[in-house]
């Protein structure tokens, strides 16, 4: 039987090798972070030690987790305005 955290590492390893295949530089966006499991977190801070070109995006509420190593910018709501500039009007 395999240790599950080798069986673990085999994995995170796998899913990692998918994304260097992708391209030369792989962003990969994940929304509602607050949201994750924690096997989720548990590979993206190992995606995120990684020496690969590598972009992690995340969105989620302000009392989602801290990533290790990452930068937090915090965006304010949008008024309707700022919408209709983004989106177009009649939408």
């Amino acid at each position: 039987m395999l240790d599950p955290d080798v069986a673990r590492l085999q994995l995170f390893t796998s899913i990692l090798a998918v994304a260097q295949r992708a391209g030369d530089t792989v962003v990969l966006t994940v929304d509602d972070i607050h949201l994750a499991g924690a096997s989720t977190l548990a590979w993206l801070a190992f995606a995120a030690t990684k020496p690969i070109r590598l972009l992690i995006v995340t969105a989620g509420r302000t009392s989602g987790p801290e990533l290790s190593g990452a930068r937090r910018i915090e965006l304010g709501p949008i008024d309707v305005r700022a919408v209709a500039e983004l989106v177009g009007a009649e939408k």
